[in-house]
């Protein structure tokens, strides 16, 4: 499997650099649900004007794979803060053990009206502060 790493345009554009995301907070809501805070820098996202601070708050929920790195010990060369893995290869391998396993976990859940769903497909990001990065793979994302 060759997987693929996709810049992922936001509201605020493509967001790169490594002070681009501060991360305050991050809280673990349930087991499989968590929530980052922070703020973008301006200068650092396509679409902002350069000398403004953008707050955020992101949910991740139906989350499988939480990972928190520190940034200078990551490996992985990123298109920019924000990307997705796509055919990645832990998804390849956690499919395949739920599947082996009759587990039944992935690519089903809640969908973004909270209504339970065969139709819920899992993701792989990858969400790189300035200290950490995040790897999640999870089947719903809320940006504010």
């Amino acid at each position: 499997m060759n997987q693929k790493i996709t810049v992922i345009d936001t509201e605020v554009g493509i967001i790169t650099g490594r002070d681009a995301i501060y991360c305050h907070h991050v809280k673990v809501l349930s087991e499989a649900e968590f929530c980052i805070t922070g703020e973008l820098m301006g200068n650092n996202c396509s679409k902002t004007a350069d000398n403004i601070e953008v707050k955020f708050s992101i949910t991740f929920s139906g989350v499988l794979l939480f990972k928190m790195l520190e940034l200078d010990f990551d490996n992985i060369k990123y298109e920019s803060c924000f990307d997705s893995i796509e055919d990645s290869e832990i998804l390849a391998n956690l499919r395949a053990r739920d599947k082996a396993a009759h587990i039944g976990k992935i690519d089903r859940g809640y969908d973004a009206q909270g209504k339970f769903s065969d139709a819920v497909f899992h993701q792989h990001f990858l969400f790189r502060t300035y200290d950490s990065v995040l790897k999640l793979s999870h089947s719903t994302m809320i940006l504010i």
